[in-house]
């Protein structure tokens, strides 16, 4: 028996009602004059971004489904496929689940509510279709868009959610651990992420997103290919398990063979940059300060002119199912930081003598500064 996150890391931390998080979307809705609440997902689920179904009423939907907040609070919840309406039920007992068509069980929801058009607001926008959009509007009225309201309302985790990032965030960490165990020359890199998954699955995750790149010297982090890997390869790689549907991410990079110059001495500064951007991880802190923290480390190293796209992409981005706040990390997003927020922050990039190199942690931020919740930094691997 290889024991679970609950084994490892103790008893997820009790989670707040259905009834609560209703409320709080009431509350938002209300500011804008809405008395009710539709929370739409596709269930095209990604790291990065919310899913609002699944935070509604913490059941993860392999179908189109949505969620209903009447005006007196009531929350239904409409499954498909019609086979998941078991899953949803245990998932989500504070709830009214029902399985159907989506569009139908809307429009008797709205027949019995009594709501006009335009009282209802709408959480999901980002995910639907323009095709689907349209026959959504049709049931219900115009479509409030509530997805940025709503949002910040997500972005408070509770206790529960920041437990389960942090056994996420330790599970990422068991399987990079495991991950130096099996990476060696001859093996091909699709092998080594798929035993991967299988261990994060074996362990509990509910879900993983798996990166990693091989070579001499990496021009960019991608899915894993065929090669197989030699000696001397710097191996990058990103894991990314999910845990009760809240998702972790570290970051890390593994040379086959002794470290030399310059990669040695290009991580150290990417490593002392991840530190400067997270001692700027401090409430009321703006994104495009922790950024500017980061830049200024690696620029004082030299690469001022590669702290920009195409050698970088972000300095790290949300981490869903909650919310995907405060989005991506860059010059341009002028979000300022709330306590409590949990993100992967990561100075990745390429570097013209080492190539593209990772390292990265998911953190929490705090009056202190941000915390990382795999108790530590990334450090440079050597599998010898």
């Amino acid at each position: 028996h290889r024991p679970g996150p609950r084994d490892r890391h103790g008893p997820v931390t009790a989670r707040t009602g259905s009834a609560e998080r209703a409320g709080r979307l009431q509350a938002a809705a209300a500011e804008s004059g809405k008395a009710a609440v539709v929370a739409y997902s596709s269930a095209r689920h990604f790291l990065a971004d919310a899913d609002p179904v699944w935070w509604l009423t913490r059941f993860k939907p392999m179908g189109e489904c949505v969620a209903m907040v009447a005006p007196s609070g009531e929350v239904d919840l409409v499954v498909t496929p019609g086979w998941d309406l078991a899953r949803a039920s245990e998932a989500a007992p504070d709830v009214n689940v029902q399985a159907g068509d989506v569009l139908a069980s809307l429009a008797a929801w709205r027949t019995r509510t009594g709501l006009a058009g335009g009282e209802i607001a709408f959480w999901g926008g980002q995910k639907v279709t323009a095709e689907r959009a349209d026959a959504l509007a049709d049931v219900l009225g115009p479509l409030a868009d509530c997805d940025a309201a709503f949002e910040q309302v997500a972005r408070r985790r509770d206790a529960a959610d920041i437990a389960l990032a942090e056994q996420a965030a330790m599970l990422a960490i068991d399987g990079y651990h495991e991950l130096l165990r099996i990476l060696r020359p001859g093996i091909a890199e699709f092998e080594a992420i798929a035993r991967l998954h299988l261990y994060l699955r074996e362990l509990g995750a509910d879900d993983t997103f798996l990166l990693m790149s091989a070579s001499r010297h990496n021009l960019a982090l991608h899915p894993p290919t065929e090669r197989i890997l030699a000696p001397g390869d710097v191996v990058l790689c990103e894991i990314s398990p999910a845990v009760g549907g809240v998702y972790s991410q570290i970051c890390r990079t593994v040379v086959l063979g002794p470290a030399g110059h310059p990669i040695r001495d290009d991580f150290d500064v990417l490593s002392a940059a991840l530190t400067a951007g997270a001692g700027a991880c401090r409430p009321g802190g703006q994104v495009s300060a922790v950024v500017q923290a980061m830049d200024a480390v690696i620029g004082a190293g030299g690469y001022a002119d590669y702290c920009r796209p195409p050698h970088m992409r972000a300095r790290g981005h949300g981490l869903g199912l909650a919310s995907g706040m405060p989005g991506d990390l860059t010059q341009r997003n002028h979000r300022p930081l709330v306590a409590g927020d949990v993100f992967v922050l990561h100075p990745n990039q390429y570097l013209p003598g080492s190539g593209y190199l990772l390292c990265g942690e998911p953190l929490t931020v705090t009056p202190a500064g941000g915390v990382p919740l795999t108790g530590g930094f990334a450090s440079l691997a050597e599998v010898c």
